[in-house]
Parts: structure tokens; C-alpha cells; sequence
């Protein structure tokens, strides 16, 4: 709009553009959001949005994967309990938890003697708080290593 040499903006003639705008950025929103439950269904990702992540494969004497698996702690960070869940294959012998701190003390191992979906409670009162790594060892090949933070 333009008046005696002065331009000026009429807001309320941008309002129902705005409004679309944000009608269409909204649709937009909700799609991509629909996709993003819909991969997160294949990849196994819980509501929470920890993932259950799968490490490599170890290979055995044959080069057949055993698969042993660790994954993330929950919850993370935690205070009281979390939970480590892994997975050690029917034919491993041998299967240990280790945790060290960032410094790379250990701090704990757990000998795994079930085989199979394992799950190990680690107590925050066993440890100071702060951040730790947690390895997963099977037939003396390390399978993965995972962060969790004890809070106060």
C-alpha cells in the first residue's frame, strides 16, 4: 500500500495466506510423522525412542554369525535401576558384561551364564554418578559397547 510517499504492509491481508501456509506446513507435519512411526515400526524402536540396537555379527571358526547382540540400557540416563538387555547365541561359551567408567577403570563384570534374551539390572547405588561404558564380550570377541549416565 502506498500513501503520500510512505509504503506501508497491510497485516490483515497476510492472514489467510499465513493460515494456509500453516495448514499445508501442518499436513506436511503430520505425514512425516506417519513415516517416521512407520520406520520406526521396521527398525524396532520403542515409544520411548530407545532403540534395540543390533551390533555386527560375530563370526565364529566357521564364519557362521552367531549374532550375539547388545543393546542400549533403559532407561538412560537412570538413577535408581536400569535394565541391559543382550543377546548370547546357544553356542557361545563364554559371555561377560563389563563396565568402566570414562576414565577406562573397570568398574564391574558380570559373567553371563544364560543364553538366549538376557536381561541384567545394574542398581545406581553400586556406582557413582556419571557417564559409563558397558561392553559386551562373547568367545573373547568384544560384540558392542554402549554409553548409560547415572544421575543423582
Amino acid at each position: 500500500m502506498y500513501i503520500e510517499n510512505k509504503y506501508y504492509i497491510n497485516y490483515v491481508s497476510f492472514i489467510p495466506v499465513l493460515i494456509e501456509a500453516v495448514k499445508e506446513q501442518q499436513n506436511t507435519i503430520v505425514d512425516l510423522h506417519n513415516k517416521l512411526e512407520e520406520m520406526n515400526k521396521l527398525l524396532g524402536i520403542t515409544d520411548k525412542g530407545a532403540k534395540k540396537e543390533k551390533s555386527s555379527p560375530l563370526l565364529s571358526g566357521n564364519d557362521l554369525a552367531i549374532k550375539a547382540t547388545l543393546y542400549q540400557n533403559q532407561p538412560n540416563p537412570f538413577d535408581e535401576s536400569t535394565t541391559i538387555s543382550a543377546y548370547i547365541p546357544d553356542n557361545a561359551i563364554d559371555a561377560v558384561l563389563y563396565i568402566y567408567d570414562m576414565q577406562g577403570l573397570q568398574k564391574n563384570n558380570i559373567n553371563i551364564l544364560t543364553r538366549g534374551e538376557v536381561e541384567l539390572t545394574i542398581y545406581g547405588n553400586t556406582l557413582k554418578p556419571g557417564m559409563y561404558m558397558y561392553t559386551l564380550i562373547v568367545d573373547g570377541k568384544e560384540v558392542d559397547t554402549k554409553r548409560m549416565i547415572l544421575t543423582n
